[in-house]
């Protein structure tokens, strides 16, 4: 006599044949939840509601592809933007404008929560990131530009004196210096007590761009000037102005003269200046350890100073062989993806940074595939998942899916994916009606890999995963008035699908009886000998009594059952298949020659 029975339920290995799968993984899991060893259906997502405006509980348009959760003051706002778009916190803990910063439009950006949520639509206004340097007035290029008063005796030594000028935005954000003026001599307060010479001069207009610009409320000007006669010397703070374009009066002592000009590399990101960055503005936005902000364009990856984000010298800039992809912190390294190998940078301070190309030709398919998972990152590569920490790189999926199937079966340049309790999951699109997802979690042996089917309000155009609550939020797909879904964020219940490897018998057997033990109905069960579907069946119960629904063989009436022991057609094979499908929890299957064999096990 012949059974076999599954009471420990794992996940499916696809690079395997079915018939040489280990006890208890599947050929299908699908929609189920395997922590427990049983078989329990994930969570049907739910809707957003809160966080937008005036009761709205629907995104501002249907083309939206990002949105990111953002909580000052304990108030829930949802940011939105069609295009794909990286978000971080400011790096202050303490931050009285509660700014964020931005990248993947049309240039990195900063806003505040009074200039976000000003409008409808969040965010409502938002700034260009990073400061020019301001342009000189003509008359500042001579030294006729300039008028001396005050003393000037024979017998004092002049000093040899220049000027540069650096804007402040209204956030507090200093830029780079102009260029210096023209030198002018002057003289200090006279050894017989007279006063110093004064000078007087014109400032530079006000900050401007072309498109965009900077938040100018309470923005102002900053002058140093140069004290050791040499225009090519460290220049020193003589006072601030907020008249642009008036004069300003210098009356100062060289010993008088403030700080050092902190922000002589303090140049903004790349932004959308196809002259000096023909490969676009910097986009991947990431917060590392000790304020320091990451990102790239092309083959140039890019740090900030430390909690200055709009200051980007260029010392601080690695380019690598191929074009960066994406990036993603990777326990305490920076993950640098590229359409070639990938890189790890190490490093607690922007000058310093070390980058480390790994040995393993793992090009990333996709930027939005990239998951920070914590200690660890993960992304799509052509061949499957693939795990970075510090410079350990793994090919995760191998010993589960073959290359070949992957790139057929899972389209890894379509992969959006998240972070969700530990897991990853990933959804993709590989034709216009074929989407899915699946869920991945190495921590978990047979039971990583799992599938998911995706409805029109789950397959997402775009996500967020708050690390405040542990939730993923999800953009569904519908094509008017699209909403944010919490993953997983229902009551109700999801179907799922569990299929058994193929059972070999000795020798060729007829299987007689197929039993389910389940937690509640209803359920179906299917049972295939030798690749042939021989029995679908559903078993529902209502007031307490069950009822037994057959639809192949076709035929069967419905019948009053009192167990869930359900006897099969006459069949003969050696290879033999069950699965079930429910929304309830299922904690055993078996087949069998006998029913005594089933009773008895």
């Amino acid at each position: 006599m012949a059974y076999f029975k599954v009471n420990q339920f794992n996940g499916i290995a696809p690079v395997v044949a079915p018939r040489l799968l280990a006890d208890g993984v599947g050929q299908i899991a699908e929609n189920v939840q395997l922590n427990s060893g049983r078989l329990q259906p994930l969570r049907d997502t739910s809707q957003v509601t809160t966080g937008f405006s005036s009761g709205v509980t629907a995104l501002s348009n249907d083309t939206r592809t990002s949105i990111w959760r953002y909580t000052p003051e304990s108030t829930d706002y949802w940011l939105q933007w069609n295009e794909d778009v990286d978000a971080v916190d400011g790096p202050l803990p303490k931050d009285s404008y509660d700014r964020v910063y931005f990248t993947g439009q049309d240039y990195p950006r900063v806003g505040s929560e009074a200039s976000m949520i000003s409008g409808a639509t969040y965010p409502a206004v938002s700034y260009r990131l990073g400061v020019k340097a301001p342009t000189l007035p003509s008359a500042l290029t001579s030294s006729s530009g300039f008028t001396l008063g005050g003393n000037n005796l024979a017998t004092e030594t002049p000093n040899t004196v220049a000027y540069v000028f650096t804007y402040v935005t209204g956030f507090g954000e200093e830029g780079p210096p102009s260029a210096a003026t023209a030198t002018i001599e002057v003289t200090d307060t006279q050894t017989d007590g007279s006063t110093n010479q004064t000078v007087t001069f014109t400032l530079p207009a006000a900050i401007s761009y072309s498109s965009g610009g900077v938040f100018t409320t309470g923005h102002k000007l900053r002058i140093y000037r140069s004290n050791t006669g040499s225009n090519t010397t460290a220049f020193q703070f003589v006072g601030e102005s907020t008249s642009f374009g008036g004069s300003f009066t210098d009356s100062l002592d060289g010993d008088e003269l403030g700080e050092v000009i902190p922000s002589t590399y303090w140049i903004g990101p790349p932004d959308d200046d196809s002259s000096t960055y023909p490969e676009g503005p910097m986009k991947g936005l990431t917060a590392m350890p000790n304020g320091i902000f990451a990102g790239f364009a092309g083959r140039r990856l890019c740090f900030s100073e430390p909690y200055l984000p709009h200051a980007w010298p260029v010392s601080y800039r690695i380019t690598t062989e191929d074009r960066i992809v994406g990036i993603a912190l990777a326990g305490n390294a920076l993950l640098v993806t590229t359409e070639g190998n990938p890189y790890v940078v190490f490093g607690a301070d922007p000058s310093s940074m070390q980058a480390v190309r790994l040995e393993a030709a793992y090009a990333c398919t996709n930027k939005r595939s990239i998951v920070d998972m914590g200690d660890y990152a993960m992304y799509a590569s052509p061949d499957g998942l693939v795990a970075v920490a510090s410079n350990e790189v793994q090919l995760i999926t191998e010993q589960l899916i073959d290359p070949y199937d992957w790139a057929n079966n899972y389209a890894p340049t379509t992969i959006q994916g998240f972070l969700h309790e530990g897991t990853y999951v990933g959804f993709y699109n590989t034709g216009t009606s074929d989407r899915a997802g699946f869920v991945f979690d190495p921590r978990r042996g047979k039971n990583a890999f799992t599938t998911l089917t995706v409805s029109s309000t789950e397959d997402p155009r775009g996500g967020y995963y708050d690390p405040q609550d542990g939730q993923l939020y999800l953009i569904d797909s519908t094509s008017s008035n699209r909403k944010i879904q919490k993953f997983e964020g229902n009551t109700s219940l999801k179907t799922l699908k569990w299929k058994s490897k193929k059972f070999v018998a000795p020798r060729p057997v007829g299987m007689s009886w197929v039993s389910v033990t389940a937690e509640a109905y209803p359920f179906t069960v299917s049972v295939w000998a030798d690749g042939s579907l021989i029995y679908v069946a559903t078993v529902s119960e209502s007031g307490g009594t069950k009822t037994l629904a057959v639809s192949t063989p076709s035929g069967i009436s419905n019948s009053t059952i009192y167990e869930t022991i359900l006897r099969l057609p006459s069949s003969i094979g050696t290879e033999w298949e069950v699965q079930v499908e429910s929304a309830k929890n299922i904690n055993e299957l078996c087949i069998a020659e006998s029913i005594d064999e089933i009773r008895s096990v």
